[in-house]
């Protein structure tokens, strides 16, 4: 066998071996859970252009309505200015009936602006409540799952096990700008005097790759009532635990909260699973 043959042999096993871990990764269950979320959160967004939209139709409908009104004023105030012209040529014996035709054109002018104000009221808010009778359900749904973020975040326990302890930096700013309370922070050769099982969830932060090899599947094995987060890159170890039922990824900091959350909110599912 030649050398080019035995070349591209080793570069289409490395290939194959490179789209395994690909794919391993791509089928995680959490990672699914959170493009859920982000499809809600475009749908969301589509809401509040809809509602955008339509506030934008009623600005116009009530400036065209306004136009109406001034245009009608107008056409009024013209025919009064008319009426006074023809009393100072008919003279004293048309006043009263010229002043009394006025006032009636005056009056069928303010009644038909005050109708025409119902009929565009009635027509925009009859528009409000077909919009909201359709959307209420997703708008709800999605103020529910705001207020139980929030929540997530204020009660929820958890334990960050890194390698840096409370030198964390990043952590550090991230948890307190996102706003979780209850946090957390512990060596990993601590491991033993720490009761787990009474945090929600457990941050295995590997970001920097310095783990004690072979650790992180020992903890992870070890307590199989504990909901872990792996937050790292790709390594053997990560790789060893990556078919356990009670652990979720992530491998980039732009998927940490967005991962952190669906554990907390799925955590009594993963644990019974």
């Amino acid at each position: 066998m030649g050398v080019k043959i035995k070349t591209r042999l080793i570069l289409t096993v490395m290939v194959c071996l490179l789209c395994s871990v690909g794919f391993a990764q791509k089928t995680d269950p959490v990672e699914e859970l959170s493009n859920r979320v982000k499809i809600l959160e475009g749908q969301k967004e589509n809401l509040v252009k809809q509602y955008e939209l339509l506030k934008e139709k009623f600005n116009n409908e009530t400036e065209s309505l306004n136009i109406k009104f001034l245009d009608q004023k107008r056409k009024l105030e013209d025919d009064y200015n008319y009426l006074k012209v023809l009393l100072w040529i008919f003279g004293p014996l048309t006043v009263i009936g010229i002043f009394t035709m006025a006032i009636t054109m005056l009056i069928s002018y303010f009644k038909l602006r005050k109708k025409l104000e119902k009929i565009a009221e009635d027509k925009i808010q009859k528009k409000f409540d077909q919009f909201f009778d359709e959307k209420k359900n997703q708008i709800k749904a999605m103020i529910d799952k705001q207020d139980e973020e929030f929540q997530l975040k204020k009660e929820k326990r958890i334990l960050v096990l890194s390698p840096n302890g409370s030198n964390n930096s990043f952590l550090k700013r991230f948890f307190a700008g996102e706003g979780f309370d209850k946090i957390e922070f512990a060596l990993p050769e601590k491991i033993l005097s720490i009761n787990l099982n009474s945090f929600h969830v457990v941050l295995l932060a590997n970001e920097d790759d310095k783990f004690g090899k072979n650790l992180i599947p020992v903890i992870v094995t070890s307590s199989k009532e504990v909901v872990f987060i792996y937050f790292g890159p790709v390594c053997d170890d990560s790789l060893a635990i990556k078919n356990e039922k009670n652990v979720a990824f992530a491998n980039y900091r732009a998927q940490l909260y967005g991962n952190l959350i669906n554990a907390l909110r799925y955590q009594k599912y993963l644990k019974e699973s």
